[in-house]
């Protein structure tokens, strides 16, 4: 089944979210049906078919009030089937994709169109004979989306927060699904912004670091809300609460020793960089602690490091600060673990690519761990 979730479906499959085991005993007298089922079945079987139900309604519903064309009714068919799966990180966010987003999407359409271009992508993805015109069509429905999106995150209230809260994802999702030919050149975590002077961050980890100050007036409202938990995904980790002070800080000793004592360094840059260090071996921590409890996912593994960082090492991320580049190359082997995501494939090890090629060649071998870790190479191919 994992197999079949991987080359159908685009992602790894969940053992108690995608199916269930069904037990089956192989000695037994008689040919009575129970020998063959446990006494849960009927229950599971109740729950498949109310769950049915809901994404018909839920299908019907969106297409008589916005007259889908036959594309996007096909899209939307998806979404149901495959697409909100790949979302999903536990029961509480299944119930919100599967539920809670399209009721929002039925009277936000900038949300619906989100669901729409994602699924599209998501759908280009698994038919490469078809991915041009999904990708466009993708692309046509973000372009819709994205200005009434603006418009609702300077406008937030009561009625659309949960809307602006849940297309956020969704505008993540898209800009890596889409990002295919930047990423050969992107740093991830800071936009190519060569003829500017001001920095510039990526719109995904905008939101992240800032969502809660647009969201301000109304936060208490999401975390009270049908999406609550969406709003604390970032921080499944307890990223802030970091206060084991026995637990194993791993590569601390190695990103301290890469120090120069020569001078090249400013001392400025030096504080910066020790403070990005001490937070990324934390997050090294907090990301094994996490898989250890099987919580690690997409969305905790993006603000894990990211979220906590000062805007001055993005800095010295954007000034391709050997240091900064450093620490930058062995966050791709937390990012590894996004891979299983359709949207996220590959781009870890181009991340990598992309920190050789700005890199200076005396600093290589100070990347070569997550080199052999993450593209399981001793030498980058210049």
């Amino acid at each position: 089944m994992e197999g079949h979730w991987s080359a159908q479906h685009g992602r790894k499959g969940c053992s108690n979210l995608d199916w269930s085991a069904a037990p089956l005993q192989t000695f037994f007298r008689g040919n009575k049906l129970r020998y063959f089922t446990n006494t849960d079945s009927s229950t599971r079987l109740d729950g498949n078919i109310a769950s049915m139900s809901r994404k018909r309604d839920h299908i019907r519903r969106i297409q008589k009030r916005h007259n889908l064309n036959k594309l996007d009714a096909e899209a939307l068919d998806h979404y149901f089937s495959s697409s909100y799966k790949s979302f999903v990180t536990n029961d509480q966010t299944e119930r919100i994709w599967l539920d809670v987003v399209p009721d929002l999407a039925y009277n936000h359409v900038f949300l619906l169109e989100g669901i729409l271009a994602c699924t599209l992508l998501h759908m280009g993805y698994l038919n490469s004979t078809k991915r041009q015109i999904y990708i466009l069509h993708a692309c046509a429905h973000q372009d819709s989306a994205l200005p009434q999106f603006r418009h609702a995150i300077h406008h937030p209230d009561e009625k659309n927060c949960d809307a602006i809260l849940s297309f956020a994802y969704l505008l993540i999702i898209y800009s890596f699904a889409t990002d295919t030919q930047n990423a050969i050149n992107s740093l991830l975590i800071v936009e190519d912004n060569s003829d500017e002077t001001e920095l510039i961050l990526p719109q995904w980890l905008h939101f992240i670091r800032a969502g809660c100050s647009m969201l301000c007036d109304v936060w208490d409202r999401i975390e009270n809300g049908p999406a609550s938990a969406l709003a604390f995904a970032w921080d499944e980790y307890g990223a802030n609460k970091f206060e084991d002070e026995r637990e194993d800080l791993p590569y601390l000793d190695y990103f301290k020793s890469l120090v120069p004592d020569d001078g090249s360094w400013s001392d400025e840059s030096i504080e910066i960089y020790q403070s990005a260090a001490n937070t990324l071996t934390e997050s090294f921590a907090l990301h094994g602690r996490a898989k250890r409890k099987s919580h690690a996912n997409p969305w905790n593994i993006l603000g894990v490091w990211p979220v906590r960082l000062e805007v001055a090492f993005i800095s010295l991320i954007s000034e391709r600060h050997p240091g900064a580049l450093i620490l930058l190359a062995y966050y791709c082997v937390i990012l590894k673990d996004m891979e299983n995501c359709w949207y996220f494939e590959g781009r870890p090890a181009k991340l990598l690519q992309s920190i050789a090629d700005v890199l200076d060649p005396r600093w290589h071998p100070y990347i070569q761990g997550p080199i052999e870790v993450v593209m399981g190479l001793k030498i980058i191919a210049r």
